[in-house]
């Protein structure tokens, strides 16, 4: 909560996190360990990341009907490390906004309302897909944006949330048969 609220840096988190979790099994490290640690963790888990060709194409397939964009939270050299090796770049092309950059953080509707704006759409014109309650779902509603919450909560009972459990790739397909209507 002390990130959300602007306290805490997301590095100071993620050291947090680590430091935190390590002493319930009674090992101690400093913020620099912890921090060299989850460089070394974050390279790892890089390495092993790899496009979804069948998510691709749909996408591909819902830009031709719909603006498509991204909003995520993180660092501007991690998120675009990621989103270059699931190779999103290419169908997002300049739709892509990372909190860094743009100077809000989901939740704050700031971050959705500054999407919209540099988008040129409504917020009530807009549906935003994610599967974080207080980020995606909680941040979007505040500012009028229809969320989609993905592996979300199916007994959530509001008309204004949209639970879907099934793949991305079906998530993506019923946007696109949605669209096309």
């Amino acid at each position: 909560m002390k990130h959300s609220r602007g306290e805490i840096t997301l590095d100071e988190l993620r050291q947090l996190r680590l430091i935190e979790s390590l002493k319930y099994f009674k090992k101690n490290i400093t913020t620099k360990e912890a921090h060299e640690y989850f460089l070394a963790f974050f390279d790892i888990i890089i390495q092993h990341i790899k496009p979804n060709i069948i998510l691709n194409d749909h996408l591909n397939e819902l830009k031709k009907w719909v603006n498509i964009g991204i909003l995520t939270n993180g660092k501007i050299s991690e998120q675009t490390t990621k989103i270059a090796r699931l190779e999103l770049k290419k169908i997002f092309e300049n739709n892509i906004f990372i909190s860094e950059d743009i100077g809000s953080e989901k939740p704050d509707g700031a971050a959705f309302l500054k999407v919209t704006h540099m988008l040129n759409i409504k917020p009530e014109h807009t549906i935003y897909v994610g599967d974080s309650w207080e980020n995606d779902v909680s941040g979007s509603l505040n500012v009028g944006i229809k969320p989609i919450w993905f592996h979300g909560d199916k007994n959530i009972n509001d008309k204004n949330i949209e639970v879907i459990n099934s793949s991305i790739e079906e998530l993506v397909e019923s946007l696109i048969t949605r669209v096309k209507r």
